[in-house]
């Protein structure tokens, strides 16, 4: 796993910044960000970047990183290396810039919306979740979680259709799982515990912080799911499904929430980027005129 998948069709590297709360106003918004940005458009077979702000903390950023298409990530990220890039907004942060990790996936094209909350209209909160374990041992667990979160979806699916359930009832909204490749460029892990172990990341999307903490308590009935399903997707399915799974094989967990996931980009670039999506049908025109309307309502990064 410490090699991109030469399969991928997309690889995305995410990145923690964490602000000081006395540079709040440095962020999105200050020559030392744009200085920082102008560097990070540099890297050579960069796609495009959408910035993401924890629901906890509106100083803990991240950013998405995404590379053209079947495209590495550039040396400094595969590295871990990225000090350089931030160093114009470092004595605004807490801690050192952190490279959470590259994953890639094998979808056809690029796809912005893994990566943002606004594609229903409304921000929707995102979920990473971070699994590190036994390779042989995980894998098949994760792939079997993943489509256990498919089958779920199904099931929400039955329930609009014929149960009069509706779609805002939904807490939960799915789930991609990726691989993370290259661990960060850790070079203090044995080439054994290398080769031998892994790590995946989950992406969860959910409908808000407050419907995600009741989706997550056992005690709650899931009311998107019709009573049909109840006795499979019921109100410890997460539990179950999800968490024990994981815990009982022994991985290590890091789980990191973020809302508010934008386009941090050069706008022109992002809109030659979209009007390509559009040529190869990854998006309708209807989709690239609201987004340029978007872009026209914000400041130029």
């Amino acid at each position: 796993m410490k090699d991109i998948s030469p399969q991928a069709e997309s690889t995305t590297s995410v990145v923690r910044l964490t602000f000081q709360f006395a540079y709040k106003d440095k962020i999105e918004a200050s020559e030392e960000w744009y200085a920082a940005t102008d560097k990070l458009k540099q890297e050579p077979s960069i796609g495009f970047v959408t910035k993401g702000q924890s629901i906890d903390d509106e100083l803990d950023i991240v950013l998405f990183i995404s590379w053209d298409y079947a495209a590495k990530p550039s040396a400094c990220f595969l590295s871990g290396n990225i000090d350089h890039i931030f160093s114009s907004v470092s004595d605004f942060l807490a801690k050192r810039p952190r490279l959470i990790c590259n994953v890639c996936h094998d979808d056809r094209g690029q796809c912005v919306n893994t990566f943002t909350t606004s594609r229903s209209g409304f921000e929707t909160m995102k979920e990473i979740m971070v699994v590190r374990g036994p390779v042989k041992a995980m894998e098949p667990i994760l792939k079997k979680i993943d489509e256990d979160a498919k089958h779920y979806m199904h099931a929400l699916d039955i329930g609009m259709d014929c149960y009069d359930i509706h779609i805002s009832d939904q807490a939960f909204w799915g789930m991609s799982l990726y691989r993370v490749s290259n661990e960060n460029g850790n070079k203090e892990l044995s080439s054994q515990e290398h080769a031998d172990y892994a790590s995946f990341a989950l992406f969860s999307k959910w409908f808000s912080p407050s419907r995600r903490a009741e989706f997550l308590d056992p005690n709650i009935p899931d009311r998107a799911i019709p009573p049909v399903f109840q006795e499979f997707y019921g109100s410890n399915w997460w539990q179950q499904k999800v968490m024990k799974p994981i815990e009982d094989m022994g991985a290590t967990i890091s789980s990191w929430t973020y809302h508010k996931g934008q386009i941090a980009r050069d706008r022109k670039l992002v809109i030659s980027k979209f009007k390509n999506w559009l040529e190869f049908r990854y998006m309708d025109d209807v989709s690239l005129a609201q987004f340029e309307r978007q872009l026209a309502e914000k400041e130029p990064l």
